[in-house]
């Protein structure tokens, strides 16, 4: 950041050496001319700043000129590199980051100003004792799901927000938290609500709960977050909100839960999702986090850490999926796993050929591996949902997709009993029906020859609870024993055989 020292032939050199070592390590020069200058340059170059980074394994210290930041290393026992915390504009603490300034010891012109060199270093911490700052999390859930809610009704869940800093051994604690405010952000931001913080200050370890509720203003999948500002973090706390409107006449239905970048079916907290080698198209990987760790904004972390991303830069990635004809309610899950910096990936989504996000960068909006949720609309005409990804910087990184249609629930009860009484059409037949949910059978008739069927159940609150695929026989028919995993609780579930010539729905009757 500064070299305030002899100009214009002395140069000065940050190292760093590993503990009990007495070797140190150059990581970079400063440019002879710039001994007395801000933001000087990297030695031998025209306008490159001095910097560098460096990988120490175990525990290290810093060395600039003759001063250590061991202060039994230098002349006199004395402070030669003091170490500061970083605030941002805001004054919030930025985590793990420090400002190193350092004095010439031992010297005649030594006169303790700490202003000789200065640098910036992040991604360190002390060796022992307190880091300095103190994470916010939320408890018992990071992300709020609400049960769905009629239009004008309202449900509430009250979480708590924890400091989750730590007392160690030595006697030193990590830092208070301040809380600087609460506020709702997102498309639906309207239709949930958080009360006031009932406190400024947590002390390490405690908690203060905040109620959200959530008031539909229409039918349809909702999506928001809830965002606490506190003063040791760069950015506030992120908690994702999410509902479903329904209304006396309309209900929101999942018709599929695909996983991106998944051979296999695979269970997600408590739901089925689909794999999407049958829909995925053009150029095509499989990727993962390189070294596993937690996502925010969510507890449902194995949704977020495999993902499906592309071959080769810049390439364009599809998803094609067979639907009938109609509207439906797209939600895309999304999370950066790969680039810690925006503008590293960047890419642009097309639904039926629509634009729905343009220069789309996941690490800008939320940070590094955050989940993050985006919902659309939109209208299959000719039986296929189109999906195009096409990116401008690295390739497209999505983890799952969700398919919602919505329902008019006395359309649905005329078109079940259309089917039951015209045995020219194509048709479903459940069976025993009423049922004590531990399995049925399933009749299935008047499809197409050879015709791939998926049948999915769900509850109706739209649910899903299990998903099988069948193909019909030469006559468009098939029979199905189907053995629950689970015994299904008393109610009524919804039974729907998804096609390339349509979707047909039956119900099941729990006792």
């Amino acid at each position: 950041m500064a070299a305030y020292h002899g100009c214009c032939a002395a140069v000065e050199s940050f190292q760093y050496y590993r503990k009990g070592s007495p070797t140190p390590v150059t990581v970079f020069t400063h440019n002879s001319l710039d001994g007395q200058s801000l933001m000087p340059r990297l030695a031998n170059t025209a306008s490159s700043p001095a910097m560098g980074t460096f990988s120490p394994t175990g525990a290290f210290g810093i060395k600039v000129g003759s001063s250590y930041s061991d202060r039994t290393k230098n002349a006199g026992g004395l402070i030669g590199v003091r170490v500061m915390k970083v605030m941002n504009a805001d004054g919030n603490i930025v985590p793990n980051a420090y400002i190193l300034d350092c004095d010439y010891l031992g010297i005649p012109a030594t006169n303790y100003d700490y202003q000789d060199n200065v640098y910036y270093v992040d991604n360190i911490k002390p060796e022992s004792g307190s880091v300095h700052y103190a994470d916010l999390a939320a408890t018992p859930t990071s992300a709020i799901n609400f049960n769905p809610t009629l239009t004008g009704a309202s449900k509430s869940v009250t979480i708590s927000v924890k400091n989750m800093g730590v007392a160690y051994p030595d006697g030193s604690n990590d830092s208070p938290i301040q809380l600087k405010g609460v506020s709702i952000t997102g498309p639906d931001a309207s239709e949930f609500s958080v009360n006031a913080l009932q406190t400024s200050t947590l002390a390490v370890q405690a908690m203060t709960p905040l109620t959200v509720k959530f008031t539909p203003a229409s039918v349809g999948i909702k999506n928001a977050a809830l965002l606490v500002n506190y003063n040791s973090a760069s950015a506030p706390l992120r908690i994702p909100l999410y509902g479903i409107g329904n209304s006396g006449t309309s209900t929101v239905n999942v018709i599929k839960r695909i996983k991106g970048g998944a051979d296999a079916n695979v269970t997600i907290g408590n739901n089925l999702f689909e794999s999407d080698k049958t829909y995925r198209k053009g150029s095509i990987k499989l990727d993962e986090q390189v070294v596993k760790t937690n996502v925010a904004g969510t507890d449902i972390d194995s949704l977020y850490v495999t993902y499906l991303s592309a071959a080769t830069e810049l390439a364009e990635t599809r998803y094609e999926i067979p639907l009938s004809n109609g509207d439906y309610l797209v939600r895309m899950h999304f999370a950066e796993n790969y680039w810690t910096a925006p503008g590293l990936r960047i890419f642009s989504a097309f639904i039926e050929n629509q634009v729905v996000l343009t220069n789309f960068d996941i690490f800008s909006e939320v940070g590094y591996r955050a989940a993050l949720v985006k919902d659309f609309s939109t209208t299959v005409n000719d039986g296929v949902l189109t999906i195009r990804f096409n990116p401008t910087a690295n390739r497209v990184g999505i983890a799952g997709l969700e398919l919602f249609q919505i329902s008019n629930t006395s359309s649905l009860t005329s078109a079940l009993s259309i089917n039951k009484l015209d045995e020219s059409k194509k048709k479903i037949t459940v069976y025993p029906n009423p049922n004590t949910g531990n399995n049925f059978y399933l009749n299935a008739s008047n499809f197409g020859k050879r015709e791939n069927v998926v049948l999915s159940i769900s509850n109706m609150f739209g649910k899903l609870i299990r998903t099988e695929k069948f193909m019909t026989d030469d006559m468009g028919a098939a029979s199905l024993y189907i053995s629950l995993l689970s015994k299904l609780d008393r109610g009524v579930y919804i039974i729907n055989a998804s096609s390339f010539s349509g979707n047909l729905f039956s119900k099941l009757l729990v006792e």
